[in-house]
């Protein structure tokens, strides 16, 4: 069978939904080859913009709500946008997960990035995710704390800030990012990991893990070979 058919057949309980996706929100030329198929989809909002910059439009490039992860609830994805998303190539995002985007947010997904499952964005201000980077099961990212701290004198705190994720990055299981936080390319981060500053001037090539984070082990790269089990 033609891949680009069996693909489609995958998803066409709701072929609809993906037409209707593409059409509302890409220019003619790109939505009519339906880059971006959708499993399972619940819209929430559909005001923002979408914008796919790549110079290779392919029939489902982009796959949002896939069931990936059997031990997870297989209940697609939640789409909100107020905002603007930009996918820069291949993507793959799981079952169970979510996506938010604010008025003012703006979310952009490099190429090549797999989320396996239960992802949680929450962009209201500005997440970067690199080229290249693989998210695991059950993690959040999100640039705003949602509610506001004042000082002691009555003074607003800021409550966002960018998250800006470098390529080849690895979040393992359970992984936190919050505002403000920037990775270097080729880092990888250990299950349950709480990330919330700039680690920019940090060696590329390092694993990290522990609350606080810290680095574990140097010079070191993921292997995207499956693991051999003796």
């Amino acid at each position: 069978m033609n891949p680009k058919v069996s693909l489609i057949l995958k998803h066409l309980p709701y072929i609809l939904h993906s037409v209707y996706f593409n059409f509302h929100y890409l220019p003619v030329y790109q939505a009519w080859k339906l880059p971006i198929l959708l499993y399972k989809p619940k819209f929430l909002s559909m005001k923002g913009n979408v914008i796919i910059d790549s110079h290779k439009i392919k029939t489902g490039m982009i796959q949002l709500g896939r069931n990936m992860v059997s031990s997870y609830p297989n209940t697609g994805i939640k789409w909100e946008n107020e905002g603007t998303v930009i996918f820069k190539g291949r993507i793959l995002i799981g079952n169970n997960s979510t996506i938010t985007i604010g008025k003012q947010g703006t979310f952009l997904i490099g190429n090549n990035v797999t989320a396996t499952t239960s992802l949680r964005i929450a962009c209201f201000n500005k997440i970067n995710i690199g080229n290249h980077t693989l998210i695991g099961w059950d993690c959040t990212i999100m640039d705003t704390d949602f509610h506001q701290f004042m000082d002691t004198r009555g003074k607003l705190l800021p409550s966002y800030g960018p998250i800006i994720i470098g390529e080849h990055n690895w979040l393992s299981m359970k992984c936190i990012v919050l505002k403000n936080t920037v990775t270097p390319n080729h880092s990888y981060w250990g299950a349950c990991s709480i990330l919330n500053k700039s680690y920019s001037q940090n060696p590329e090539y390092c694993l990290y893990a522990g609350n606080p984070v810290e680095i574990k082990k140097q010079g070191i790269q993921l292997n995207n070979n499956p693991i051999q089990y003796e």
